[in-house]
Order: C-alpha cells, then structure tokens, then sequence
C-alpha cells in the first residue's frame, strides 16, 4: 500500500486526531481537503523519510534541479530554455534544489552513523488498521517497525537544537499521541510493541541528531487526551451536534494579582 492509498484508506489517522481535538466538524473539513496542509516543508520531510527509509521511492518521486545549463544567468533566454526543456522530462516529481539534495546527504549520513542498527530487520512504511471498541477504525504508518522484537522507530526533523527545544517541539506537535496511537492501533492489530524510539535530526547548520524515548508519564497523558478527543468524536456520531465554541480565557501574563 502507498503513503496515498493509505492516507485515501477508511480509519482515523495520528494526524487526523489534531483536527479531530478542535472539533469534529475541522475533522470532518480537514478529510474533505479544505485545509492545506503540504508546504516546502513537508516535501523536505517526506524526502528525508524516503531517501533514508525508501530510496527506491526517493529515485522515482523526486529530482534535483541540477540540469544542464542550471548555472546560467536565470535572466537569460538561455537559462530559461534550458530549464522549460528540463521541466518537461520531471512530470510529477517533487523539485528539490542542489542546497537541499546536499542538505538532505548530510542529514542521512548523520542517521547512518548514529542509527542505522535500528533500520535494519524489520520493514518501512507499512500500514496497519484495527477496529477500537467503538467500532471506529483506527490505522497507522510507522516509519519503521520490526515486528519480531516489537520496535517501532519514528524518523524526525526538527528545528530543535538541544533536549530541551525538542521537548518542546513533542509537546507543541503532540508527537506523544502519535506514539500512544501507533502503540494502540498495533496492540489492537494483535502486533507486539516493545519500545518505542524517535530518531531526531535537527535541520540547524549541525545537523545534530537524537535517539529520544519518552517516558511512561507522557503516554499516560497522550492516553488521557487523546480517549476524550475520540470520546467526543463518538459523542457526535451519536447526537449530530459538535460544539465549535472555543473559550479564550485571559493570558496569565496579562493578569493582575
């Protein structure tokens, strides 16, 4: 199954829940393509993913803008024709630029050197889907998961340059609820999960990178937030009523004691 096929596939996705926790009606809008959500960074991300996890996908679904005559002057007629002629041979393939492919090198290296144990044993992008109690049909795509010893590793960038900016960042994007997701839709798919690790590599000059596991106090909390979201959105299967009546309460750093 494709990253397409998946994402197109019936059940509530990881990234589904971040809409689905403002209400279900920016759920349901998000599925009918009413937000945007792919900008140059998510094409950096899936190209990272794909040169480090599939680079059979990366071959075929992306090209470097490195063509012949790419190093003329953009004004001039001859940087233009050579360039018209070059986009004809792309078709769908994502563009990246000659500082991005040579970005994206070091970035793999850095997990090469670092991480590579852990790509190795089990198999990249596979999906898998289970029916909660609810009867709703959760799925999920772990970058990596090796089955025979319950490993599933998750590939990150981020703009984080040390633990405590990525802390903020697991926090900011709720990568804990991905974690607890991932766990329970495996565990519902009778699939063993024995730990779970992110492999983070920050997009700063550096490239730092980070093998990172959460502790059992961030999954208790993911379990909490993320039952009620699911909670809420059964809650409006049922009644047909969505509250998307948000209340903003005065920031603590305006108050007066």
């Amino acid at each position: 199954m494709t990253n397409k096929e998946y994402r197109e596939a019936q059940g509530i996705s990881s990234t589904d829940l971040k809409y689905m926790a403002i209400s279900p009606l920016h759920y349901e809008a998000y599925k009918d393509g009413l937000f945007s959500v792919e900008n140059q960074n998510f094409t950096f991300g899936d190209a990272f993913h794909s040169l480090v996890l599939e680079p059979e996908r990366f071959e075929k679904e992306f090209v470097v803008e490195n063509f012949e005559g790419c190093n003329l002057n953009k004004n001039t007629k001859a940087y233009k024709e050579a360039k018209a002629k070059w986009l004809e041979s792309v078709g769908d393939r994502q563009i990246l630029s000659v500082a991005e492919y040579e970005e994206l090198q070091k970035m793999k290296a850095v997990v090469d050197k670092l991480a590579s144990p852990l790509f190795k044993g089990g198999k990249a992008e596979q999906s898998f889907f289970a029916t909660d109690r609810h009867g709703i049909v959760r799925k999920c795509r772990p970058d990596y998961y090796r089955e025979d010893i319950g490993l599933v590793v998750d590939l990150k960038t981020t703009s984080a340059r040390t633990d405590d900016e990525f802390q903020k960042s697991v926090w900011n994007f709720k990568y804990h609820w991905q974690q607890y997701w991932y766990q329970e839709v495996l565990r519902l798919a009778g699939k063993p999960v024995n730990k779970f690790v992110f492999v983070v590599v920050s997009k700063s000059p550096e490239h730092l990178a980070w093998v990172v596991e959460l502790d059992d106090s961030w999954i208790e909390v993911a379990e909490q937030e993320v039952e009620e979201v699911i909670n809420g959105y059964v809650r409006y299967l049922q009644s047909g009523v969505a509250d998307v009546v948000k209340k903003l309460e005065l920031p603590f750093w305006v108050r007066r004691d």
